[in-house]
């Protein structure tokens, strides 16, 4: 959120445009969004152990990780419309 109300004011060459504007939150959460997004994904390279059996596939966020009890999964989903409603919010 900091970097887009940095480059918005560079760009646009006025320091108030990203409170006065509601896209540049929609594109900062949905960038959020996708960084979360891309650490939940499992990934991993065809590994063989010892025992010749592939190695499991892993994230940057576990199943368990949570942020305030809520999920990791779920936090792409929650930083997307966190961003519409931000959109929509002046102030």
């Amino acid at each position: 959120m900091l970097l887009a109300d940095l480059m918005t004011a560079e760009h646009f060459h006025d320091s108030d445009y990203y409170a006065h504007n509601g896209w540049p939150k929609l594109a900062a959460f949905f960038a959020a969004a996708c960084i979360v997004w891309w650490m939940t994904l499992k990934r991993g390279d065809e590994v063989l152990t010892a025992t010749n059996e592939a190695a499991p596939k892993r994230s940057i966020l576990r199943d368990q990780d949570s942020l305030f009890w809520i999920p990791a999964k779920y936090w792409p989903g929650v930083l997307f419309l966190l961003g519409i409603a931000m959109c929509f919010f002046r102030g």
